[in-house]
């Protein structure tokens, strides 16, 4: 079974390497994980493209999916780019998330034993799982992540998130775990994440825009399913201070 993890990544490369620390730690199983990243060339600290190339010499599988900084008006209208990591994948299934969530060790092998055990019928929605987020900075989470030089693989890194205080949050299929079956997206869904002429997000400049994530989970329908529950590494947002967040995170 072959699976893509299709991330995008802007000034979240120290969060991001937890995420990657976590994938390195799965435990043994038939899932063979790509992740597809997204990212601007030129940006962060470290980059994006030096994090990726320090992860894949620790054995995971990248596909690099770059954009200029002249490209970053679609980059920032995330159906735009999930619609380019759709088109090409080349994987059974495809998993569309956020590049700040820890993914506990036995997350692979469940998904393996909940895709085995699928109905026809529910094979081809949108399957999505539970997560807690860690409390809002500044506070412990921000002190921890800067303990930290990176890149670098954070020893337990699913462990180490999860010890946080932390609380479970209550929206269900959002944009940091969208898992779909790529032949029944392309046979019977046009083959795209959003339909590039009624993108939601086209309705805004300022800010990351992801409202096309609803627009993809209402194409396919959704089953919750009992994936190992994410532990995202909580952060301010863009819409709490008023403007466009440039700092390292």
């Amino acid at each position: 079974m072959t699976l893509t993890l299709a991330i995008f990544c802007h000034n979240f490369e120290h969060r991001f390497c937890w995420m990657l620390s976590s994938l390195l730690q799965q435990l043994p199983s038939n899932v063979d994980l790509t992740v597809d990243a997204a990212f601007v060339l030129g940006t962060g600290n470290p980059t994006c493209l030096d994090v990726l190339d320090f992860f894949a010499e620790q054995g995971l599988k990248i596909r690099y999916t770059q954009f200029e900084k002249d490209e970053s008006a679609i980059y920032k209208k995330r159906g735009f780019v999930r619609n380019r990591q759709l088109f090409q994948c080349q994987e059974d299934w495809i998993w569309f998330g956020d590049c700040d969530m820890c993914v506990r060790g036995d997350f692979l092998q469940t998904f393996e034993k909940i895709v085995g055990e699928l109905s026809d019928e529910d094979s081809r929605r949108m399957l999505t799982c539970t997560r807690y987020s860690t409390m809002k900075p500044p506070g412990p989470t921000d002190e921890l992540v800067a303990t930290y030089t990176y890149p670098c693989v954070v020893e337990d890194a699913y462990e180490r998130a999860w010890a946080l205080p932390h609380r479970k949050k209550s929206n269900i299929g959002a944009g940091y775990c969208q898992i779909a079956n790529v032949a029944n997206v392309r046979e019977n869904h046009g083959g795209q994440y959003v339909n590039p002429n009624r993108n939601p997000d086209n309705d805004f400049d300022n800010f990351w825009k992801t409202r096309s994530d609803r627009c993809f989970r209402g194409m396919l329908g959704r089953k919750r399913v009992d994936l190992p529950p994410l532990i995202h590494l909580q952060h301010v947002r863009d819409n709490e201070v008023g403007y466009h967040i440039e700092i390292q995170r």
